[in-house]
């Protein structure tokens, strides 16, 4: 029997709903449509821009979205949060990645540019070749995350220390990492839906599988953690559940008696 208290759970996408990109399983999908019937809120929170997240979960409608690891955060479809890098604040950074020959790519809260060929999430983005042609986007681009790779990256000290001196650097195992704002995260995004929509601690859930996933936790009263999530994540959960590929979010709602 599906739990009878209202509750709100947010959920990390990648490696959590979906699988190395591609869409959430049937299994998945069902699962979400049964948590909104049984009366429960669910709400999107992720690394990826609102223009990324697959159009299937998003029309799921959820209750809310907090997008670019917290950079915008969405009530609804209600913006209560807005932080982003501005065309002046980023342009002597891009410039400086240009001339090192670093491959990069940038996301807006709509779009996804690659440069100095970049190599990853090729599909549905936009190729720069140099500064004249990010110029023309105009000054009014809004910079809400960048991504490197890993290696390319740190072998360059100098350029390392400009990137971190706007962003938090969060690294993953496949040699890629994502530049989110350092005064943001996934967290405190949660803390602003639950505050604007006055929503009760008790029975709210948080799902994911990395370590940055953490921020989740700390404002949620249960914290679960993916079968394939992190070690540290692991530690910090209140529930261990299935991996990504054993449709674990589909176990921990009905551990939970969510569905």
């Amino acid at each position: 029997m599906a739990n009878s208290i209202r509750a709100s759970v947010f959920f990390d996408i990648d490696e959590t709903l979906c699988y190395h990109g591609e869409d959430p399983t049937k299994a998945v999908m069902e699962a979400l449509e049964r948590l909104k019937a049984n009366g429960h809120r669910f709400f999107y929170c992720t690394a990826r821009t609102v223009s990324t997240i697959p159009p299937c979960l998003v029309e799921l409608e959820p209750d809310g979205v907090v997008s670019a690891a917290g950079s915008r955060v969405l009530a609804g479809n209600r913006i209560i949060y807005d932080r982003s890098i501005s065309y002046r604040q980023i342009r002597p950074l891009v410039e400086k990645l240009l001339e090192s020959k670093i491959p990069f790519m940038f996301e807006t809260q709509k779009d996804s540019y690659r440069l100095n060929q970049f190599p990853l999430f090729e599909e549905g983005s936009f190729y720069l070749n140099d500064l004249r042609e990010f110029d023309a986007l105009g000054p009014d681009i809004a910079v809400s995350k960048m991504a490197f790779l890993t290696k390319k990256l740190f072998a360059q000290k100098e350029m390392q220390a400009q990137v971190r001196r706007l962003f938090e650097l969060i690294v993953y195992s496949n040699g890629y990492c994502e530049a989110i704002l350092s005064d943001v995260s996934k967290g405190l995004g949660i803390r602003m839906i639950m505050d604007f929509l006055d929503l009760p601690w008790s029975n709210s859930y948080a799902i994911g599988d990395n370590r940055y996933d953490q921020t989740m936790f700390s404002c949620v009263e249960t914290g679960i953690a993916m079968g394939n999530g992190d070690p540290e994540l692991k530690a910090a959960a209140d529930y261990v559940t299935g991996t990504v590929q054993e449709d674990g979010v589909v176990q921990a709602l009905k551990h939970f008696s969510l569905i």
